[in-house]
């Protein structure tokens, strides 16, 4: 059986997510989120959105990454200590993903930092619950469970961390 492990975070990484968070929520009252969003992955600027709301993400996404670079020496004696390589841009907070996936959070739980980092406000974080809730999904009983392990199943684990962590 695999142990969850819970990380506690410096005082520190906790001011920063909290100031992250507000500062979301101030810009998620001036434009749209996923204008936010794509200025992030392409550094692309609309004409019609104030010079001022540019700068606030950029504040925001230092601030992120200095939160998320905080963790990063934790994290990376997790993942030497499983055999694993992070990739430059998750350790030094320019990957914009949201998290990891609970496979790879068991091998290096400090990566759950991320998870306080998305570029995400709390209103469209209940939303898009809101949405999947109403959507149709598989009802459980029309899932498939099959509780033996195999060979196959570890080799797809350790591509899934390979995938996630580097």
């Amino acid at each position: 059986m695999e142990e969850d492990y819970e990380v506690a975070y410096a005082r520190s990484t906790w001011r920063k997510v909290k100031t992250f968070h507000q500062g979301l929520r101030e810009l998620e009252d001036k434009v749209p989120m996923a204008i936010v969003r794509n200025y992030i992955l392409t550094g692309e600027k609309n004409d019609n959105i104030p010079e001022e709301v540019y700068e606030k993400i950029d504040e925001l996404k230092d601030v992120r990454t200095s939160g998320i670079q905080a963790e990063m020496q934790y994290a990376v004696a997790q993942a030497e200590l499983n055999g694993i390589r992070l990739k430059d841009r998750i350790l030094n907070g320019e990957d914009i993903r949201p998290g990891f996936s609970p496979k790879v959070l068991r091998k290096i739980p400090s990566l759950g930092i991320y998870t306080h980092f998305m570029w995400y406000t709390e209103k469209e974080l209940e939303k898009m619950h809101e949405d999947s809730q109403k959507s149709e999904g598989l009802k459980i009983e029309e899932i498939e469970v099959n509780t033996e392990k195999s060979e196959k199943d570890n080799n797809n684990l350790n591509k899934e961390m390979d995938d996630d962590a580097r």
